[in-house]
């Protein structure tokens, strides 16, 4: 007999449900709350365990059962012993146990259990009110620019009631720690938080929506390969919501895995594509500096670091070593120091073809297909 529904139902009400003879689930909750140490917004959470020791009976399993199945305890909890023992006999097996909603269960090889829990697809359903909002689904992020301003006070008043900063600061903790693929949408709509409007609220349901949907999807780490820091920059020229001002997008990979992003708008207005594309290279070679200091300091020094660029006239300028010319002669002298950074050897900045530039995701709105194939190459695959 098959009890995972009943045993997620019980959890969402109950702080631990027993299964006798194999194990507890227990769960704990952690409120909203902000992060002392680096100010970041912490969205509450449910965290689920399984202890293997919490094997006597309680009898609320059986009891849950007896009830919805409206049949004797004493059938109900005969089923739960056989559910206990389909569960022992499936491991043993070296077959992996699903609870639905709840987590799943490895026998590992040392005879010790690894439970993995299922992410909570609920949190941004029950936070902000949009169960009607997701019965339609969705494959990707928001793909066009929301630039939109409430236009009248019944916008003004209507947007009041909406809980637009609380959503960007949930949303905004995923894409700063775990979730690069939203990361670009949500700066964006961050933006906007002083004076939102319908539109900006609609993309960030829309952003909602698509979570839902990938919640199953995660960044994955490995370990194979060298452990060669590599950075793939762009930029984005001219945005309108933005004044005219560029996107710098920006991935690091320290060998396969990535280590660290970035999607920020320029601080000043980028004259051409080839000037947009060198300040993005600057703030890389900065990045570069310090992921270089950490990797020497975690026992992994690198000769150099690779920046991997997109355009042909950014490289050319950042190689240049005759000077200033007539055509770069604008731009700030502070980002004219990843030169000095070529010329040592310590940053080489290659040629990277713009359909391999993974930096893409990061900068301007893709299609379907293009959002996808990014995304793995991220390391953002199915968990």
């Amino acid at each position: 007999m098959n009890l995972e529904n009943y045993i997620s139902e019980l959890l969402e009400n109950h702080d631990c449900v027993i299964v006798p003879a194999f194990g507890g689930f227990v769960a704990n909750y952690a409120p909203a709350s902000i992060n002392p140490i680096n100010d970041r917004f912490d969205p509450p959470y449910r965290k689920v365990s399984f202890n293997k020791f919490l094997v006597h009976n309680d009898g609320l399993l059986a009891a849950y059962v007896a009830q919805k199945k409206q049949e004797e305890y004493e059938k109900s909890l005969e089923r739960v012993k056989n559910y206990a023992l389909y569960l022992k006999k499936e491991l043993k097996d070296h077959k992996r146990v699903s609870i639905n909603k709840v987590g799943i269960i490895y026998l590992q090889q040392d005879g010790t259990f690894r439970f993995e829990q299922i992410k909570n697809a609920d949190f941004f359903k029950s936070a902000f009110g949009l169960e009607s909002f997701f019965a339609s689904r969705i494959e990707r992020t928001p793909s066009r620019q929301v630039s939109i301003d409430p236009k009248t006070e019944e916008e003004k008043q209507a947007m009041s009631k909406v809980p637009y900063r609380s959503a960007i600061g949930a949303l905004m903790y995923l894409a700063v720690c775990t979730r690069p693929d939203i990361a670009p949408a949500v700066h964006k709509l961050a933006k906007h938080v002083v004076n939102p409007g319908p539109a900006h609220w609609k993309a960030t349901k829309r952003v909602m929506r698509y979570l839902q949907h990938a919640i199953n999807f995660g960044l994955t780490l490995s370990g194979k390969g060298t452990p060669t820091l590599k950075i793939y920059v762009d930029a984005s020229h001219g945005d309108k919501d933005q004044d005219g001002r560029s996107t710098t997008g920006m991935l690091c990979f320290l060998g396969p895995a990535l280590i660290s992003w970035t999607s920020v708008t320029q601080p000043c207005v980028a004259r051409s594509t080839t000037e947009a594309e060198y300040i993005a290279a600057s703030d890389a070679a900065r990045e570069a500096i310090f992921l270089h200091r950490q990797a020497q300091e975690l026992g992994m020094p690198q000769p150099s670091v690779i920046i991997l660029e997109d355009n042909q006239g950014c490289i050319k300028i950042a190689n240049n070593d005759d000077g200033i010319k007539k055509r770069t002669k604008h731009i700030d002298v502070r980002y004219h120091h990843i030169k000095q950074l070529v010329r040592s050897g310590f940053i080489q900045i290659k040629y990277c073809q713009t359909v391999n530039m993974l930096a893409d995701i990061m900068t301007k709105p893709l299609n379907k297909t293009r959002f996808a194939k990014l995304r793995a190459l991220l390391g953002i695959v199915r968990v």
